[in-house]
């Protein structure tokens, strides 16, 4: 039998105790949601102040919360 990794996004703080309580605990990704507000604030008010102005690319770090939809395999 094989079986599949399962993982929820985002691991937001609302989502945490129901990802955590299933069984198997669900596996999430985190992204700081409030550097990703921060960041599209930034870009907004770029492309307000320049009308010429090309929205740019932004990564924000993510963490797998590793918990029971994703382990190694034996």
């Amino acid at each position: 039998m094989s079986s599949i990794p399962l993982f929820k996004y985002p691991n937001a703080e609302v989502f945490v105790n129901v990802a955590s309580s299933q069984n198997p605990p669900l596996t999430t990704v985190k992204q700081d949601m409030e550097v990703m507000g921060e960041r599209a604030a930034e870009e907004l008010l770029h492309m307000i102040k320049d009308k010429t102005y090309a929205p740019q690319v932004i990564i924000v770090d993510t963490t797998l919360i590793k918990r029971g939809t994703c382990t190694s395999p034996n």
